[in-house]
């Protein structure tokens, strides 16, 4: 709301409106006007670099089933670098990118054994599989990492599946292959009409196409 200097009354968050009004100070309605400018366009093709000119980089998670997003992002930016630095999770950290300006689809995770107590089951053993120790990893192979860490999970599954990759010293290196299908991922149906009824008339608005960016 640049071009008022205040938030619309429908945000009524006051935690939100403080945060935003500190960042805000008031109008400023040329701003606004190159924004208006800029969205109105008839593409948005290279529209992060115009509105932020300065951009080096676009942090953000490009690998697994992320790497969908990779055309979006690089069709909106210009093809600015796309950095993916840690590979983690609400559990743990598994581990960093040891080369943060690679390409998307080279990223490796270099896991870090201090974190928590990292143990593998091989993805085709499935529940029959023998636990691994993180130094007994094959490179090439496909695992589900089990964790025990300082929070109280105890030889946790979480799901995902990593390909080994290489090791840096003696820390193993993994790629992201497929994400587990948690509740975080997955969408959940809602059947009851009621429920439907409440989430709806919060909607502001809705929008969706199932268009590439570049057909736009």
């Amino acid at each position: 709301q640049y071009r008022s200097g205040h938030l619309s009354e429908w945000i009524t968050d006051l935690g939100c409106r403080d945060a935003v009004t500190n960042i805000l100070r008031g109008c400023n309605s040329e701003l606004a006007d190159r924004i208006e400018e800029e969205c109105n366009k008839k593409s948005w093709e290279g529209i992060i670099t115009r509105l932020w000119p300065k951009v080096k980089f676009i942090q953000s998670i490009v690998t697994g089933q992320n790497s969908q997003c990779i055309p979006m992002l690089e069709f909106y930016s210009n093809k600015v670098p796309l950095i993916s630095t840690v590979y983690g999770s609400s559990e743990t950290i598994f581990g960093i990118n040891m080369n943060p300006f690679c390409k998307p689809q080279d990223i490796s995770y270099t896991c870090i054994p201090t974190i928590s107590y990292f143990e593998f089951i091989l993805a085709d053993e499935g529940n029959k599989g023998e636990i691994v120790d993180l130094v007994n990893v094959k490179i090439g192979s496909y695992y589900e990492p089990v964790i025990t860490n300082y929070y109280g999970l105890h030889r946790y599954r979480m799901g995902d599946i990593l390909q080994v990759s290489g090791f840096y010293n003696s820390a193993p290196q993994f790629r992201c292959h497929l994400a587990s299908p948690s509740q975080y991922k997955t969408p959940i149906c809602i059947n009851s009409s009621e429920a439907l009824a409440v989430l709806e008339s919060n909607v502001l608005a809705c929008f969706f196409s199932d268009k590439s960016p570049t057909n736009l």
